[in-house]
């Protein structure tokens, strides 16, 4: 983490989670770091650009097999995505190097480890809540507006505003855009990359406590989607030489309708932590 990233050892707990678990868990982690001592405040405005990023789950699964019914395309996704995070990272490097702050618990008191079952419950579910707190009012602002954007705004940038406001329907409407294959899979890797405004807003959620500054986030997608997308760009005819073959493209009632049996069963997962957070909050 040192030669690379200019951030101590504990840093990496943050990399780690942040490309198995998708957004917004690299957020979360980097600011539990902060809080009990085991970064400083530079070391976690270094880690926040490149720690937050899409899981493979959503990238290899809803993205290219669901999307593009393809696995070799989410594969290539995933894998750009991870590169292109470690070179953001790479980048971030340098910054507050002018800074003298000491990394350990020297900077701040360190919180107790001790914390009992129904707490760890109680946080777990209040940040799946506010997860799904931002799905929602992104989906419900978007209905809104979108009737009135399309009759305003050229079809490309529609297309922008959507992958700019929400990645998994900004995806979704570029591989039904009708664009060739290309470019198709470099946009949808350009917002997978810059990861869009809803999650940007569970990032700041899950910063909160804290006095980490989120304009180094901000700027780190940017990057992060324009590296990915450009990436994307370059690499893609190298790999796929049959760019027919691959977009095998699932229709729209097929998609809504992976879409609704996985919303399903994340509702009944909800519904199940919901009940165990109502039960611990009765018995208090």
């Amino acid at each position: 983490m040192k030669p690379l990233f200019n951030v101590g050892g504990a840093g990496a707990l943050s990399v780690v989670i942040g490309l198995i678990s998708g957004y917004p868990m690299g957020a979360k982690v980097t600011a539990e770091l902060y809080k009990n001592g085991s970064i400083s405040k530079t070391e976690a405005e270094r880690l926040l650009p490149f720690c937050n990023n899409s899981g493979p789950l959503f990238v290899i699964g809803a993205v290219g097999a669901g999307m593009f019914g393809s696995g070799k395309v989410g594969m290539l996704l995933y894998a750009i995505h991870a590169v292109c995070a470690l070179l953001v990272g790479i980048c971030f490097r340098f910054y507050g190097r002018q800074s003298r702050q000491m990394s350990s618990v020297l900077v701040r008191k360190q919180k107790s480890a001790e914390q009992n079952f129904a707490a760890v419950v109680t946080a777990g579910v209040d940040t799946v809540l506010a997860v799904c707190g931002c799905i929602l009012l992104f989906a419900a602002v978007m209905a809104c507006l979108l009737p009135f954007a399309e009759m305003a705004l050229p079809a490309e940038w529609l297309l922008s505003v959507k992958g700019i406001a929400e990645v998994t329907s900004g995806c979704f409407a570029v591989v039904q855009s009708g664009l060739s294959a290309r470019i198709t899979v470099s946009l949808v890797a350009g917002f997978l990359g810059f990861g869009g405004l809803c999650v940007m807003m569970q990032a700041k959620g899950m910063l909160q406590g804290t006095d980490i500054r989120f304009k180094t986030y901000v700027y780190g997608k940017v990057l992060h989607g324009a590296f990915s997308a450009l990436m994307t760009f370059f690499v893609y005819p190298h790999i796929f030489l049959d760019s027919v073959s691959v977009f095998a493209v699932m229709g729209g009632d097929q998609i809504w309708l992976s879409v609704l049996n996985s919303s399903s069963i994340l509702g009944s997962i909800l519904v199940v932590f919901s009940c165990i957070f109502l039960c611990i909050k009765l018995k208090k």
